[in-house]
Formats: structure tokens, sequence, C-alpha cells
């Protein structure tokens, strides 16, 4: 662990960090490009899943917890200025998980896809702070007994769409 900065960025990094290293010239354009258009939601992926199963929030909430701890860029945050150069920094620990749940059970299936679809046009205007982790959410809408909406939301300098579907198979395995 943080064996690829200097020690002069070592000392002044926060605690409750398990390591630090330089970000790559990929990430560090896009963040770039969401900083300098924030209004086009440029690299802040949306993807939505029905999934046809009982919701249980505990077993869904332990599932990601279990997630979260592995990769460690799904603990990670980025500072581009306070360093002599920008470093993504691995989090020991999320303060909060990113988890939201809306039961909307007694709308109709209508009623359904347009919650779902105002949600999505709200979280498209909704940024991430790039120098907070996680940048990364999950939302449920409860459609059913058997029926969920899992939504996933991330800014594109954490995962690809290799690492998402993995990661997205391990969650639901596990769940």
């Amino acid at each position: 662990p943080f064996s690829m900065i200097s020690s002069e960025d070592k000392k002044r990094l926060p605690d409750g960090l398990e390591d630090a290293y330089p970000a790559i010239q990929l990430q560090i354009g896009m963040l770039y490009h969401g900083e300098l258009n924030p209004e086009a939601a440029f690299y802040h992926d949306i993807f939505s899943y029905s999934i046809e199963a009982p919701f249980y929030y505990d077993k869904l909430e332990q599932a990601l917890q279990q997630l979260i701890e592995r990769p460690a860029i799904l603990r990670t945050s980025f500072d581009l200025v306070q360093y002599r150069e920008p470093l993504q920094r691995v989090h020991s620990r999320l303060e909060t998980l990113p988890l939201a749940v809306e039961d909307i059970r007694d709308m109709s299936p209508s009623k359904q896809n347009g919650a779902i679809s105002a949600w999505i046009d709200d979280e498209k205007a909704n940024p991430f702070d790039y120098t907070v982790a996680p940048l990364l959410r999950f939302h449920i809408h409860w459609l059913g007994d058997q029926t969920f909406q899992l939504s996933y939301v991330s800014h594109h300098a954490i995962l690809d769409g290799w690492s998402l579907a993995a990661m997205l198979t391990e969650l639901l395995q596990t769940y």
C-alpha cells in the first residue's frame, strides 16, 4: 500500500485510507470533462434491470456490503489537485451503504414505469462528488411480491462494462 506515491504525499493523506496511487490519464480525462460540462452528465452511467424474484432488503444489503468490501475501486475517491499528481484514494470503509429503496407496489404498472423513468431523469441531474467515496449508488424500485427494479449508477471512472457485468453477477449470485 502507498508504494506508488511520494513520501511527501503519503504524509498528507487523510486517515481512513488503505491505499492511494496515481489516477490513470483516462480517469483524469473523464473527471475533467465532467467538471467542464457538469450538466451534460458525461460518464454518469445508469443501468436498470427488472428482476423477477422476491425482494429482501436485508439480503440485498448484506450482499452489497460483502461486495463493496472486496474490490478497492468500489471504495475509491479521487483527488486531482492536492498532491503532486492526481490520486485515487482507497477508503478502508464507507460511511454509508449506497442503497435506497422505493416501495411503489401500490402503483399501476404504467405509473411504476413512469416513476422509474422520472427517477432516471432525476438521477442524470445528480452528479457525483468524485472526492467522496463511493462513486456508485444502487436504487431499488419495489414493484410487487415477485418483482423489483434494480438500478445501478456510477461514475464511469471506476468501472467499465466488463467490470460492471462481473460486479452485478456477483451481487445477484450472493443475493
